[in-house]
């Protein structure tokens, strides 16, 4: 994997296929937040990771369903805690990365992604920014709260539908609705464009402004 560091105190981790990529984040990306309260905040291994995501017939999506993940490090150092003697290899290894790059007295956020999927960074850089960052954070709250109710509550039903928590709703709304391109928004949640546009404008003219003025460029050599 390739790490650089897009935003102070965000590590951005690049790998080569969708195997590496899921096999690495899969399990702390569940225990942040997974809508199965069996998974969620508690220990699980393999065998029941496969048991919640394949269906009767053995049939295993997750893998080719996602092309990017992301966390605060606050619940990683907790996901570490709880499966301490249980760690892969690969979860080993990113918390050895991650530790020798950021600052752990502040918070800090961790996002993958394949190399080439630009919008899907952009995607997980917004999820990042909402928890590194309080101005941001603050107003993306507040566009989240003052959404016309129809749009809100699309959103959280599709985001339930995807299997997120609903702690994390108000997080996935602004970040869909900073980088979701149109086509996107109407295949997660039946949002028409003609409806969404003018609200969905705010968050994206935010989150690009927050790129654009405070990137810190800091390059994270290549690991294997």
């Amino acid at each position: 994997m390739i790490g650089t560091m897009p935003y102070p105190n965000v590590v951005q981790f690049s790998f080569p296929n969708r195997r590496e990529l899921t096999m690495t984040m899969c399990r702390p990306q569940e225990f942040y937040e997974s809508s199965n309260s069996e998974i969620k905040g508690k220990k699980f291994d393999w065998e029941k990771f496969l048991e919640v995501f394949s269906d009767d017939n053995g049939r295993l999506e997750y893998f080719s369903f996602w092309s990017g993940f992301n966390f605060p490090g606050n619940v990683f150092e907790k996901f570490l805690r709880v499966f301490e003697n249980d760690l892969s290899r690969r979860e080993r290894r990113l918390a050895k990365e991650v530790f020798a790059r950021v600052n752990r007295g502040n918070p800090y956020y961790i996002i993958a992604t394949l190399p080439s999927a630009e919008e899907t960074i952009r995607h997980e850089l917004a999820h990042a920014l909402f928890c590194v960052d309080e101005e941001y954070k603050k107003s993306s709250e507040e566009g989240v709260f003052n959404l016309p109710l129809e749009i809100r509550e699309k959103m959280e039903s599709g985001l339930t539908a995807l299997g997120y928590s609903s702690d994390v709703h108000v997080d996935e709304i602004q970040a869909y609705l900073s980088t979701g391109s149109p086509e996107e928004l109407k295949k997660r949640f039946d949002l028409e464009w003609t409806k969404t546009s003018s609200v969905a404008e705010p968050f994206k003219n935010r989150l690009q402004q927050k790129l654009a003025t405070n990137p810190s460029g800091k390059k994270i050599e290549q690991t294997v």
